[in-house]
């Protein structure tokens, strides 16, 4: 696996990612992880991993201590025994987080990253307006 600090991105055409902060990579995400490189492998692209450096409740909490479960260099590790191609680190800024979850698609995953396929967890939530799951996600990548 390899790790990429974004704006630093390897150059593909198209991934698979699923996006989290991952924290313990505990047995949820890794239902995720492995449903996301089966279905990367079924369509031939990389698998890509797609988190947030600092925690976003760090930042939204002014800073506010965050007891994580791992180290980052942790979480590299345990991703890395999944099969992950790529780990992708988006940094969580301020402004990052005023982001609704159609801008994050479009800007990041389709425009930046270029996500050809998603892979959520059961209770996934992205952007300032919180929208997730399958339902909401597909309206707002409709159109892409």
């Amino acid at each position: 696996m390899q790790t990429f600090i974004f704006p630093n991105l390897p150059r593909v055409p198209a991934l698979a990612a699923a996006t989290g902060f991952f924290d313990g990579v505990h047995r949820g995400h890794c239902a995720v992880i492995r449903r996301l490189v089966s279905g990367a492998g079924r369509q031939r692209l990389p698998s890509a991993a797609v988190t947030y450096e600092p925690h976003p409740r760090r930042v939204l909490a002014d800073g506010q201590d965050l007891p994580l479960l791992t180290t980052f260099a942790e979480k590299e590790e345990l991703l890395a025994a999944q099969g992950i191609d790529f780990l992708i680190v988006i940094p969580f800024t301020p402004a990052f987080a005023q982001m609704t979850a159609a801008e994050f698609v479009r800007l990041y995953l389709k425009e930046k990253l270029a996500i050809a396929h998603l892979t959520l967890g059961y209770n996934q939530r992205i952007g300032s307006d919180g929208a997730g799951g399958e339902d909401a996600l597909q309206k707002i990548c409709a159109p892409l």
